[in-house]
């Protein structure tokens, strides 16, 4: 990578003590001093740079952009709410830098998941996105291509909302299970990519498609779960609550209960993940006050 390129050729090794630069600066502080301003002063300029690709991508298309609005986001991938002539919207994503785009994941994390740079992480997305919209359960994808990718826009309530504003999760709960008898895992499950439409319909948004080979199938299932039910937990004592109900239930492809099959699931992979952290806290909690 040009950053580390960069940075080695200024690097002296010291022995027997830690490696240090020239101004005695330890390395890895050096290393993240200049990634982080080298983040700071390029994401604007590959951000415009993205506006123009996918803006090219979806007049090819017949959809002509009015109006950009940058959502929040953990990388490079440009995540984007754009307004159409017409009135009409889509969601948007171009494939950033590679050193953009990468996702940080702890080393027991990636013994499961794969870090991609972000043209094919947004390619395999992408076609993950096309088997969930075709099993009812996700927004159709209206372009995509080298420069990135669009879908319709998804109008409704994210499920931490709906379930703060006192509704039901039923529905949503009913749609993950639905998906993986479907065959398809989501791989990036959290409360946030799931929106519950004014008529009912769950949309299951932003998948990603990054599992190593060879990961058991149940492994696959239980990090949806793991992400979903942790993205809930310490919300609400309600949500606490069906949350606590669903691990003593069982799931689609996982040997015994839900709850079980997690606390056997989280040592392995919970490390660094907030999502899979929390689950792991609220299982031994909820254990040791059943106790």
């Amino acid at each position: 990578m040009l950053l580390e390129a960069v940075v080695k050729d200024q690097l002296v090794c010291t022995s027997p003590g830690p490696r240090t630069s020239r101004m005695g600066m330890p390395v890895r502080v050096l290393r993240r001093a200049l990634s982080t301003s080298l983040m700071l002063l390029c994401t604007p300029l590959d951000r415009a740079a993205a506006r123009r690709r996918i803006g090219r991508l979806l007049e090819a298309q017949g959809m002509r952009p009015v109006a950009w609005s940058v959502l929040d986001g953990n990388s490079g991938l440009f995540p984007a709410r754009v307004d159409l002539e017409g009135g009409q919207r889509c969601f948007v994503k171009a494939a950033g830098w590679a050193w953009l785009g990468r996702r940080r994941t702890s080393r027991r994390e990636r013994l499961l998941l794969e870090v991609l740079d972000g043209k094919e992480r947004l390619r395999r997305g992408t076609a993950l996105s096309r088997r969930i919209h075709d099993a009812g359960l996700g927004p159709a994808v209206l372009a995509a291509g080298e420069a990135g990718a669009a879908w319709e826009w998804v109008g409704g309530a994210r499920l931490r909302m709906h379930l703060a504003d006192g509704g039901d999760a039923a529905a949503a709960l009913e749609a993950v299970e639905a998906l993986h008898r479907a065959g398809e895992v989501h791989g990036d499950l959290h409360a946030d990519n799931v929106v519950l439409g004014t008529e009912g319909a769950v949309n299951l948004l932003d998948p990603e498609d990054r599992f190593r080979p060879g990961v058991a199938p149940q492994e696959r299932l239980l990090y949806d779960w793991g992400l979903l039910l942790g993205s809930l937990c310490g919300t609400h004592a309600r949500v606490d609550a069906l949350v606590l109900e669903r691990l003593g239930m069982p799931a689609h492809g996982v040997e015994g209960s839900l709850g079980e099959a997690l606390e056997r699931f989280l040592p392995r992979y919970r490390t660094d993940n907030r999502y899979l952290d929390a689950l792991a806290g609220y299982i031994a909690t909820a254990k040791a006050t059943s106790a």
